[in-house]
């Protein structure tokens, strides 16, 4: 019984400790007796990982129960089968097939004004940093232009409703949820979520509105969208928290390990160079027609190509493979059924682990290092070792949409001023949440 209180315990606080002690006796396939999910198959195999994606009896939905409260009923994070295909379908041209260079002048635009509030030689969160930006961004993808005061508005409810605690075991044990107003944390989060989601639907009651949010609107009135307000304000939701939250965890982790590595860092700068270089240099060939004066609202024609800052794009992937932000994938055993030689009953969880998987050292050499080049020609073979946006039909949604703000933002810091580790001591992953961030944000110091 003790042993299972303190392994519990551990996962919620710290679940990566526990992972590299089971690395250590090399195992990648065991069960825990976790919060909330009980007796769980965890693996980093890819072998079962590649079968438990084909599985028809392990579903997912299900197995982030616990996050209902925060997005609501009809997120994709929750969502099944037919009803999940249908909202996903809804999404992906927003966020994955649709042209995502439309959101490059919101990405660049904010990285400026952030780095104009950070003089020289002071000193911020990497991570709050980040995710000041990838807010605004997503606020303004979403909504649209709502002008200063409601966008900042829109900026402080976001900040509140994230703020409202920061235990993660309030999310998992009901207990803890005790809705006494604001001298409760669960009674703030409650305040917090209905203020937001009101202002979603003050949004959706003006038939102007923009953004995403405007743009499905319209379509419901066109009537090639089947969906209703409930479901759009769990969307919009959805993506407010894990459209800017994730990634912004993810650069925390992309500046840790890229300001420990004055070669790769080097390296990523001279790419930047080169590729801003290439860029100018293509503006100013004779051969070009003459160009008139650019729009102000469309992509700027100067600017470098984002598919060819190839390092600097494996250098992020590489990031992520050591540091994982999202632990594990939960699937929900909806029959009996089996993962290789392991039995799983009704009801069980499996969780496809990217924390194991993407150091295991059978697929990847010196696996606890950060090898910025390793992702230059990635393997056809790591499909099921390296996962960071998910698989098979739970893949993120804003998948290329994420990857591209996270270049940008790389190459837009890195590119334009200087940075170094203000403190010395390593950043530890620490949970906040369903995410796992570095500690201290890691804390940085602009030189320049």
């Amino acid at each position: 019984m003790l042993t299972r209180i303190r392994t519990g315990l551990d996962w919620l606080r710290a679940p990566c400790a526990l992972l590299d002690a089971r690395l250590a006796k090399g195992g990648l396939t065991f069960r825990l007796d976790l919060p909330v999910m009980g007796r769980s198959l965890l693996t980093g195999d890819p072998a079962l990982i590649a079968g438990i994606v084909r599985n028809k009896e392990l579903i997912g939905g299900r197995g982030t129960q616990a996050l209902r409260p925060v997005v609501g009923d009809h997120s994709l994070i929750v969502l099944e089968g037919a009803r999940h295909e249908r909202h996903r379908t809804l999404m992906l041209p927003h966020f994955f097939t649709g042209d995502m260079t439309a959101h490059d002048v919101l990405t660049r635009k904010w990285v400026a004004r952030a780095l104009e509030a950070q003089p020289p030689l002071s000193c911020f969160s990497g991570m709050k940093f980040t995710a000041d930006i990838t807010l605004n961004i997503i606020i303004e993808v979403l909504f649209g232009a709502l002008g200063p005061a409601r966008h900042e508005h829109a900026v402080g409810l976001v900040r509140k409703w994230l703020g409202s605690f920061t235990n993660p075991a309030i999310l998992f044990l009901k207990p803890l949820q005790i809705n006494l107003g604001e001298r409760s944390a669960w009674g703030r989060f409650l305040n917090n979520r209905t203020a937001l989601h009101r202002f979603i639907e003050d949004l959706l009651a003006k038939p102007d509105s923009g953004g995403v949010l405007g743009t499905m609107m319209r379509q419901r009135r066109a009537g090639t969208a089947d969906v209703s307000d409930a479901e759009l304000v769990s969307q919009m939701v959805t993506f407010l928290m894990f459209g800017h939250d994730t990634s912004a965890a993810a650069m925390g982790w992309f500046f840790h390990h890229i300001l420990q590595d004055p070669r790769a860092l080097a390296d990523v700068r001279g790419e930047i160079d080169l590729c801003r270089t290439n860029a100018s240099n293509a503006l100013a060939d004779p051969e070009q027609p003459d160009l008139e004066q650019p729009d102000p609202e469309q992509p700027d024609l100067e600017q470098p190509d984002l598919e060819q800052h190839v390092l600097l794009r494996s250098a992020i992937h590489e990031s992520m493979r050591l540091s994982p932000v999202v632990v594990h994938l939960t699937r929900h055993a909806v029959a009996p059924t089996a993962v290789g030689d392991y039995q799983i009953a009704a009801g069980e969880r499996v969780l496809p682990c990217m924390y194991l998987a993407q150091r295991n050292p059978a697929v990847f050499d010196q696996p606890d290092r950060f090898i910025a080049r390793r992702f230059v020609n990635p393997k056809p073979e790591w499909r099921h070792s390296y996962f960071p946006f998910g698989l098979g039909n739970r893949l993120c949604a804003g998948m290329p949409f994420a990857l591209r703000q996270m270049v940008l933002i790389a190459s837009e810091m890195l590119g334009n001023c200087n940075f170094e580790l203000a403190n010395a001591a390593p950043a530890k992953p620490v949970r906040n949440m369903v995410l796992i961030v570095p500690s201290g944000g890691p804390l940085l110091r602009r030189l320049a």
